[in-house]
């Protein structure tokens, strides 16, 4: 069928565009394959389609937490940008590959990489694109605990975003507003930002999931409990309708929490239980471990000191599995805790 199609469109850009269209769908190995398949038969001088189709690998791998390939790609496609001249998408995949750096831990590449973007965002004079590079650099300086910084530039990316009337992107900057009061500890101005990020998001019919997680965190701390559980069912209805199964397992986890703040212990088992169950389902196994080792302090908060340490020794053998140095070495300092 591609082959016979006669719309103006070539076998690679009819590819990509199925690539865009199962990476919306989040259906990530059909994304991968077309996409794939339109390098494979893209000219090598059609530098927009080999531009975008590494732009989407790389945002498939990001997704993944493979930013080692995802900076990999995106340095490809920034670099068929430059040469076709496509100035924002080069500006816009700098701010992005910073935001890679950054989850790499590379926190100095990352703020570099986010200045660069600033300064020929700025040079550019393109609004939108000055918005978000402000807000990535607000997430970068917010990782590194540099909060009022952070807030400066989240507040500018605010302020343009609410001017041009970009409601998604408004919801993203509250959300990073919110991140970084949370962090301050200031929990009741987190959760106003939240709050406001729920209601716009409601108000569009868009998707509320990480605004309700925050504003669910920010109403535990102050111990809010029956409203931040509230938020969370809510927002596990909605993963669950779009049968999103990596958010499901991370809201299990923040219910296990709220109930555990609450020492209801057997509710606690219950959510956890529900983590590994879907987390093993589709080898999400950061979150197994997670779940294993909240379960560890489960059991020894109610008494079952002789189950602790049967969930910690299989979340230390699930990490060397995967090879998970950071999360070995946290087991490893509970397992030197709980013997003290």
């Amino acid at each position: 069928e591609l082959r016979h199609r006669d719309d103006g469109l070539n076998q690679a850009q009819i590819w990509l565009r199925l690539g865009e269209v199962h990476g919306a769908l989040g259906e990530y190995g059909a994304a991968e394959d077309a996409l794939q398949r339109t390098i494979g038969l893209a000219s090598t001088t059609d530098r927009p389609v080999h531009g975008r189709a590494n732009k989407l690998l790389g945002d498939l791998a990001a997704s993944q937490e493979r930013y080692e390939d995802a900076l990999r790609l995106y340095e490809l496609a920034r670099e068929a940008f430059r040469q076709n001249g496509q100035a924002n998408p080069f500006v816009s995949i700098t701010a992005e590959m910073g935001q890679c750096a950054l989850m790499q831990g590379r926190a100095n590449l990352a703020e570099e990489l986010c200045r660069q973007a600033l300064d020929m965002a700025t040079k550019l004079q393109d609004k939108t694109l000055v918005g978000r590079v402000h807000r990535h650099m607000g997430q970068v300086l917010c990782r590194r605990a540099r909060f009022v910084e952070a807030e400066e530039y989240l507040e500018t990316s605010l302020e343009l975003f609410e001017a041009q009337k970009r409601d998604n992107e408004v919801v993203e900057c509250l959300n990073e507003l919110g991140y970084a009061a949370f962090a301050e500890g200031q929990y009741d101005r987190a959760r106003e930002k939240f709050l406001r990020a729920v209601s716009l998001s409601v108000a569009n019919h868009g998707k509320s999931h990480e605004s309700r997680v925050g504003l669910a965190r920010a109403l535990m701390a102050v111990e809010n409990f029956e409203q931040s559980e509230a938020n969370l069912r809510e927002a596990l209805a909605q993963a669950s309708t779009h049968r999103d199964l990596t958010k499901m397992a991370e809201l299990h986890v923040y219910l296990a929490d709220v109930y555990f703040a609450q020492s209801k212990w057997q509710l606690a088992r219950e959510e956890l239980a529900q983590v590994i169950e879907i987390a093993e389902s589709i080898g999400q196994f950061r979150y197994v471990i997670t779940a294993r080792m909240r379960l560890a302090y489960v059991m020894f908060q109610d008494g079952e000191d002789d189950q602790v340490y049967g969930y910690l020794g299989s979340a230390l053998e699930q990490a060397q599995q995967i090879g998970d140095s950071d999360a070995e070495l946290q087991i490893r300092s509970h397992l030197i805790y709980l013997q003290l």
